[in-house]
């Protein structure tokens, strides 16, 4: 008696079924192990399993184990987002074959697939049985690219000031100075003059960096006044380079010309403003009168001068003395 005969085949895919049919009798018994399962000639599902037959003269004899495999589901994955300048792997789950395709259109045949432009994928995975599926459509982005750019003020900052750059639209930023990191705010406050650059990261991880922005820094003025003079006389005070001026003794306005005749003891200061509008006040110049005195020749060198030949200056002339003989 032979009990078992087999369908041609012993595996079957997720979805579908394999039939195990068992020789002729009277009554079947189906075991999956040795759990009864079914009590008819034929049987559908996975599993190890044996049919116990009895014929027409109730003799029994059960076959030998047939194993029936059933494919698992494929279901192929893969990442989402690349950046446009770039790619991005798509790796599908296990199989044996592999087609990839973007839309309708086969762009691939391996396990893997590089994409470098947008779309939907989708990947058909057939394993050693022969059995089939298509992965799930996965939409692929493709990032816009990033072109970073630095917003700052037209003019530069004034000595001692500063100047706030502000980068276009990111998630991350990295500031330079030259190839010094100096900040990582969407903004940098910027108080020393040189070539910044910016690097920004946006929220799919992709990275640009800004071309360079030269921030000037204007120069510290320094007004430059001289310092006496005689009482009958003036002196011309003149400042450094600017634009405009104002000449100040003490708190009082007094000028507004590059340089001033001063002619009046006192401490004199000047304000300038360059082009870029930057102002800087110089150091206070304490300006002194000197008051004139007569002055006596002394031609023959005895200290005392002759009173009838006199001058008068601030400062002693040479071969003059203080002194005469009246």
């Amino acid at each position: 008696m032979h009990p078992y005969h087999p369908a041609p085949a012993t595996s079957f895919c997720a979805g579908e079924s394999v039939v195990l049919t068992a020789s002729a009798g009277t009554s079947h018994k189906w075991f999956n192990g040795t759990t009864q399962v079914e009590t008819t000639a034929t049987y559908t599902t996975a599993g190890a399993y044996t049919v116990e037959v009895t014929n027409a003269s109730g003799c029994k004899a059960i076959s030998a184990i047939t194993t029936v495999n059933g494919s698992t589901q494929l279901t192929p994955t893969h990442p989402t987002s690349f950046c446009t300048i770039g790619s991005v792997v798509l790796t599908a789950s296990a199989g044996t074959f592999y087609k990839w395709f973007n839309g309708t259109t086969q762009v691939g045949t391996a396990s893997t697939y590089t994409a470098s432009t947008a779309g939907g994928f989708t990947v058909e995975v057939t394993n050693t049985l022969g059995c089939k599926a298509i992965s799930a459509v996965t939409t692929v982005n493709g990032s816009t690219q990033l072109t970073p750019t630095i917003t700052a003020p037209a003019k530069p900052f004034c000595a001692g000031g500063s100047v706030v750059l502000t980068a276009s639209a990111g998630t991350f930023y990295k500031w330079f100075n030259g190839t010094t990191q100096v900040g990582t705010a969407a903004s940098y406050t910027a108080s020393t003059a040189c070539g910044f650059t910016v690097e920004v990261t946006n929220a799919l991880g992709c990275k640009a960096i800004s071309a360079v922005t030269t921030v000037n820094g204007s120069m510290q003025l320094t007004p430059t006044p001289a310092t006496s003079f005689c009482t009958i006389e003036s002196v011309m005070l003149t400042s450094s380079a600017g634009t405009s001026y104002k000449w100040f003794i003490g708190t009082t306005q007094v000028g507004k010309a590059a340089s001033y005749m001063a002619n009046s003891a006192g401490p004199y200061t000047v304000e300038v403003t360059n082009a870029l509008g930057c102002k800087a006040t110089s150091a206070v110049t304490q300006l002194s009168m000197t008051s004139m005195m007569l002055w006596y020749a002394d031609a023959d060198n005895d200290g005392i001068g002759d009173v009838t030949n006199a001058l008068s200056a601030c400062i002693k002339p040479n071969g003059y003395v203080a002194s005469a003989r009246r």
